[in-house]
C-alpha cells in the first residue's frame, strides 16, 4: 500500500514538472520575448 501512494505521488510531482516546463517553453517564453518594457516583463513573470 506504501509503495502504492509512493509510487502516486513521484507519479504526481513528474507530472508537474514536465506541465511547468512545457508551459514555460510553450506558452510564457514567446509572450515575454515580445514585451520590450523590462518591468512589464517582470510583472508577468512574477504573475505567472
Amino acid at each position: 500500500m506504501l509503495s502504492q501512494v509512493g509510487r502516486a505521488a513521484h507519479d504526481i510531482g513528474l507530472a508537474g514538472l514536465l506541465g511547468a516546463n512545457l508551459f514555460g517553453r510553450l506558452a510564457m517564453h514567446p509572450s515575454v520575448t515580445e514585451i520590450f518594457d523590462e518591468a512589464e516583463c517582470g510583472k508577468l513573470v512574477n504573475a505567472a
